[in-house]
């Protein structure tokens, strides 16, 4: 990241830029692409962070947060009917 601060530091929301990174170097490494729904759901519920927090990082409005939440609550729902 170092070499490319100046444009990171640009950018409009710089943490959003460094989580996109972030997300895909694990994706690359793992092989596997996790969704929105599933990283929203690991920093609020793994990580303990806020909703504006988890905003903030994700380059994400609050509002879509909290879908991806009630998205990630759904989701576990119906794995647990099934």
């Amino acid at each position: 990241m170092a070499s490319t601060w100046t444009p990171v530091v640009a950018e409009r929301r710089p943490s959003a830029w460094a989580w996109q990174r972030f997300t895909q170097t694990v994706a690359r490494r793992s092989g596997r692409t996790s969704t929105a729904v599933e990283d929203t759901h690991l920093l609020h519920h793994e990580l303990l962070l806020s909703i504006d927090q988890i905003a903030t990082v994700t380059g994400a409005e609050p509002a879509t947060v909290y879908a991806r939440l009630a998205a990630a609550r759904r989701e576990q729902m119906s794995g647990n009917n099934g």
